[in-house]
């Protein structure tokens, strides 16, 4: 019989420290979630600031292939063009896109000069 509840008293002891020790407390889900929410943020940032970096290099790649194409226009007819549909389909692909990928908005050309820009600048740094 002793030896009965000598088992008996140390399965109980196992049993309530296991219950006692399972999980978590509210501190320590905070915490995480504290912790897991900072990374997020940090993240949304880092992608959004790229994101932005990455549409103002397209908008200056955009603009200097359209004023390589102004160049070569110029060079063929010793004027430069008109409007920028007059660089379609000789110069620039039928497809090609006159809008700042930054806004939408369409480029603006200076048929005296030759040059290109939209509404941020001419992006020539």
């Amino acid at each position: 019989m002793q030896l009965n509840s000598y088992v008996e008293e140390k399965i109980n002891r196992i049993i309530s420290k296991i219950s006692s020790e399972d999980g978590f407390t509210i501190v320590e889900i905070l915490a995480v979630m504290l912790i897991i929410g900072i990374i997020v943020g940090i993240a949304f940032v880092s992608y959004y600031s790229s994101a932005a970096r990455a549409q103002e290099v397209a908008c200056k790649r955009n603009q200097q292939h359209i004023e390589k194409a102004i160049e070569s226009y110029a060079l063929d007819t010793d004027v430069y063009p008109n409007n920028l549909s007059d660089l379609l389909p000789n110069y620039l692909r039928k497809s090609f896109n006159f809008e700042c990928p930054k806004d939408n908005s369409t480029y603006q050309y200076d048929s005296d000069k030759g040059t290109v820009s939209c509404q941020y600048g001419p992006h020539n740094n």
